[in-house]
């Protein structure tokens, strides 16, 4: 294989011709796209479409190398991979990305490929992380106020998934948000 693409350079899709910034790479193979016998694939942020998409190295040409480094970059390494979700690695992430955003990646990418459970069951897992103490809820409200917001908006557009009505399910939704209520985090969700 050629030299990797650093973050923040400006490639394009060779077939499919959208441009878009290096964002860091992907070993999740549930996301990968053309040839699936890669260790990793790029994360390319998409230009004036907002998104992200995925890519091999032979699919993507150079259009121009990164202007600067950001200060406090660093490689990533074989930890990080396990931190990244299958949701993350398809482009959701409640940082610097709006509402419609996310949904648009929820809606057109992860539950077509994933399924609503495995949406749900990342999305709930981050919430329990941030949530096992006040402070820490407080430190992450917004994270915790927008993935609320993604868990009200799936449960009105999916309302016949048959996963939204197994106990466990609802128990560990409604505890959750009890918790986040009792915090002040939250206040108003829509009912299983």
């Amino acid at each position: 294989m050629a030299d990797r693409f650093e973050d923040r350079s400006l490639v394009k899709h060779k077939t499919d011709g959208y441009s878009g910034w290096v964002d860091g790479t992907t070993s999740i193979k549930a996301v990968f796209t053309g040839n699936m016998d890669t260790l990793f694939q790029y994360r390319v942020k998409l230009v004036n479409q907002g998104g992200v998409r995925v890519a091999p190295h032979e699919d993507l040409e150079l259009v121009r190398p990164p202007q600067e480094t950001p200060v406090g970059r660093r490689k990533k390494t074989a930890a990080d991979f396990k931190k990244e979700t299958d949701l993350f690695g398809m482009g959701y992430r409640v940082t610097n990305m709006d509402r419609e955003g996310r949904w648009r990646v929820l809606r057109d990418i992860a539950i077509p490929k994933i399924g609503v459970a495995a949406v749900v069951h990342t999305i709930l897992g981050n919430m329990g992380v941030r949530s096992t103490s006040e402070n820490n809820a407080k430190r992450n409200e917004n994270a915790l106020f927008e993935w609320n917001k993604d868990l009200c908006w799936m449960i009105e557009k999916y309302p016949e998934e048959p996963f939204w009505k197994e106990q466990s399910v609802s128990w560990r939704i409604n505890t959750i948000r009890e918790k986040l209520r009792t915090f002040q985090i939250i206040k108003e969700y829509i009912p299983l």
